[in-house]
């Protein structure tokens, strides 16, 4: 995207200008950006909160990820940095030299660091209200937000008897200066440890953190090239703010793997069950399960273990959105990445949370079909019916066995055994594998 306009980050004292200020709200005009998310292959972001520097023993389990009613862990999916305005400054030139537009500002404007989580608080290390940089929730926020490559700050402020500016206007046009707050903003769940050492249920989770105060500068000579203009004799695509605002989203490519680099011992096998009575096109359930077909325990904390499921159309009308209801157990996250109508396909990214023991299977997640019975299409294709596809996203550096992991088809049996279905009934009789 080109754009012509000057930016000015600010980083607290020294701020001049002179003219009125323009209160600027955020909503009017702050929407720009695309509908759909960078994907970037540095998230999902992990930060586990430790009261102890070490795992401790557990009584109820051999095999502890996590210290009971104590730690803490938190998952970033998603990352956002926005320029939030605070208010505008304009002045027209209308003499024959260059003007400077400087204001003086007459109240404060500050910003501070927020949260939100809605894991229930009954544990020492859970979410608490106090926004002070010594909670467990701000010190994860500092340090995720590092590893982004932001330095956050806990408040940021201007203050009244600033000033803005100043910034030459040229002959002829008008400039606006719009004063605000750059920020970082995140999403993605929280986790407590229960009592048995493993992770509990996953819990909606996000922050907003102040990263610098910042000015942003447009000239332009004619009206249409102000804020919500189409144009002007110094075009910019965004209308003088920073765009389009950067978003990152936990990218849902398959990693490359290295045969020469590969653990025999670490393997996972992903399948579908579903009842018998469950008919294609009709509202049921359908889960997925994970076995370690491998010799040693599976657990990892980065990169995650996860898996991409894709719930493609097998027959009836085309671009159209099944009910899909997604479950969790065992501590997964299961994230719904939106619908394709092109290709008429519906995405989740589930992300397994604790150990999975050799030879041990584990439910992870659940998709509830609604009725596939859609009123409006022709008399062929009234019922729609979907197959799943599944494949192994985020994986431990030595598993590079694919072959029973990878673009899984529900309807055929797995690749790497022609005896062995991808999905079968929950007897473990063979299943046709359409929903």
């Amino acid at each position: 995207m080109k754009t012509k306009h000057v930016l000015a980050s600010v980083a607290g004292a020294a701020l001049l200008g002179t003219a009125m200020i323009i209160p600027a709200n955020a909503d009017t005009f702050q929407n720009y950006g695309p509908e759909t998310v960078i994907n970037n292959a540095n998230l999902p972001l992990i930060n586990t909160y430790r009261s102890a520097s070490y795992l401790k023993p557990n009584v109820l389990n051999a095999y502890p990820v996590c210290n009971a009613g104590e730690d803490l862990r938190t998952v970033v999916y998603k990352v956002t940095t926005e320029f939030e305005p605070k208010g505008t400054i304009s002045s027209t030139n209308r003499t024959a030299e260059a003007i400077p537009l400087t204001q003086t500002l007459s109240k404060t404007e500050s910003i501070s660091f927020t949260y939100k989580s809605e894991l229930n608080a009954g544990l020492s290390a859970t979410a608490s209200t106090n926004n002070a940089p010594g909670t467990p929730n701000a010190s994860i926020t500092a340090s995720l937000a590092k590893t982004m490559g932001y330095s956050i700050s806990y408040a940021l402020s201007y203050t009244a008897g600033q000033q803005i500016g100043p910034y030459m206007v040229p002959a002829g046009n008008t400039g606006e200066a719009t004063y605000g707050f750059r920020t970082i903003k995140m999403s993605g769940t929280q986790q407590a440890c229960k009592p048995n050492g493993t992770w509990g249920p996953a819990f909606a989770w996000s922050s907003k953190a102040p990263v610098k105060n910042e000015v942003v500068v447009k000239m332009y000579a004619t009206p249409d090239g102000a804020i919500g203009g189409v144009g002007d004799t110094n075009p910019s695509d965004n209308a003088g703010f920073p765009a389009p605002t950067e978003q990152f989203q936990a990218s849902t490519e398959l990693p490359t793997v290295d045969p020469s680099k590969g653990d025999p011992s670490l393997d996972l096998k992903p399948y579908l069950t579903v009842s018998a009575l469950k008919s294609p096109g009709f509202a049921g359930a359908v889960a997925l399960r994970v076995k370690n077909v491998g010799s040693t325990n599976y657990y990892g904390e980065f990169p995650t273990v996860s898996f991409l499921v894709k719930v493609h159309r097998a027959s009836g009308p085309e671009g159209v959105d099944r009910l899909i209801t997604p479950g969790q157990f065992k501590g997964s996250t299961v994230e719904d990445l939106g619908f394709d109508k092109a290709t008429s396909t519906r995405t989740f990214r589930v992300t397994v949370s604790n150990l999975i023991k050799p030879g041990d299977t584990m439910l992870i997640a659940n998709f509830n079909f609604g009725d596939g019975y859609i009123g409006t299409a022709n008399d062929k294709d009234k019922r729609l019916k979907n197959w799943i596809e599944v494949s192994q996203l985020g994986r431990l550096s030595g598993d590079v066995s694919v072959t029973n992991d990878r673009n899984l088809d529900s309807r055929v049996a797995n690749p790497a055994d022609a005896k062995d279905w991808v999905t079968t009934t929950d007897l473990g009789n063979r299943n046709a594998g359409l929903f």
